[in-house]
């Protein structure tokens, strides 16, 4: 059994890997990029020839060149909770396993969420900006009062382990909480009324904030459209910790001037076909120009992005490898029909 990881790996998380599986297993590493280069293009032929005779393969980083030359592979531990840039024809076609880590960090994530909510509603970023400039900002004037969350209500789109989060921390803030998922008939501890997919504008129907937390599959791109941002209630604020594509650009825009959507904030962006690869992570700014908006917040991929996060990846990325190599269904086991 051939294992590699997919990056630059220390000697320390060498070590990890090896003992996590089980002994006799070979385990190789990439030389000299580290997983925020190697997308750039460094290293690449390194990865193709290390996958030749592998049979597994634990990675942040799966180029869809280096799967196809990977004859033997059987297993891939993915070290992120979206899926939805991994070449799944190939798994089908192929009966490889995959796996990943939702719930790694599901905390930060949520944590981040919040905080893009409260300077959203609050307009922190906004307010920053003009005390730094020295404009002083004029006390209960339209364009510079906040928000208040208690008594309001929050529309979480997709209630799974993230999801999840967000909502038990809306009840603190004393929110009414309403939830979409794809079975509405399946209710959760911490929403107070679940809808089902096709419920969706009911529910964004009573929303002040929205949180868009579905992973992005071929039934949820393009979801929050001009006619689902119009269900909204005027001057709402959507959060968006999912992926861009999940969002209509154009549509975002014309409802932020129309004063549809009061604030947009957003951890993801949109990724554009003659930008990058499109197998490759980092979006680009909006061609259209919402992210230099006073109304929009960004913050560039960062969610998870903390404190010992990389260790909690790889640490949950190896029990799913070592269950897959034992024949067992692993925690982070992903529908390769649903594509999460």
């Amino acid at each position: 059994m051939k294992v590699v990881a997919g990056w630059h790996a220390s000697p320390m998380e060498l070590d990890r890997v090896r003992r996590a599986l089980p002994v006799g297993t070979e385990v190789v590493t990439l030389p000299g990029h580290d997983a925020v280069a190697f997308p750039y293009g460094a290293d690449r032929a390194a990865y193709l020839e290390a996958m030749r005779d592998a049979d597994a393969v634990i990675t942040w980083v799966l180029p869809h060149d280096v799967v196809r030359a990977a004859p033997k592979l059987a297993h891939v531990s993915w070290l992120h909770a979206g899926c939805d840039r991994l070449p799944f024809d190939e798994f089908r076609a192929r009966g490889i396993t995959l796996a990943n880590v939702p719930d790694a960090h599901q905390a930060a994530i949520a944590e981040h969420a919040w905080a893009l909510v409260l300077a959203a509603v609050k307009r922190i970023v906004w307010k920053h900006g003009e005390h730094v400039a020295g404009r002083h900002v004029p006390y209960w004037r339209d364009g510079g009062v906040g928000g208040t969350l208690s008594g309001s209500t929050l529309a979480v789109l997709g209630v799974g382990s993230i999801g999840a989060q967000i909502a038990r921390v809306a009840h603190a803030f004393d929110m009414h909480v309403v939830g979409v998922r794809r079975n509405g008939t399946v209710p959760h501890p911490h929403v107070d009324r679940m809808y089902g997919e096709h419920e969706l504008h009911l529910a964004l129907a009573q929303a002040d904030v929205v949180v868009i937390a579905v992973p992005s599959t071929a039934r949820t791109r393009g979801l929050i459209d001009a006619e689902a941002l119009a269900a909204l209630r005027p001057g709402a604020v959507v959060v968006n910790i999912a992926r861009g594509d999940i969002v209509v650009e154009e549509a975002v825009r014309d409802a932020l001037d129309e004063g549809r959507v009061g604030v947009f904030a957003s951890d993801v962006w949109w990724d554009y076909e003659d930008a990058m690869p499109p197998d490759q992570h980092f979006g680009s700014p909006s061609r259209l120009g919402v992210h230099l908006r006073d109304d929009v917040i960004v913050s560039g991929d960062q969610a998870s992005n903390v404190y010992f996060a990389r260790d909690r990846m790889l640490d949950r990325g190896l029990e799913n490898l070592a269950d897959m190599i034992a024949g067992l269904t692993p925690r982070g086991a992903v529908d390769l029909d649903e594509e999460y």
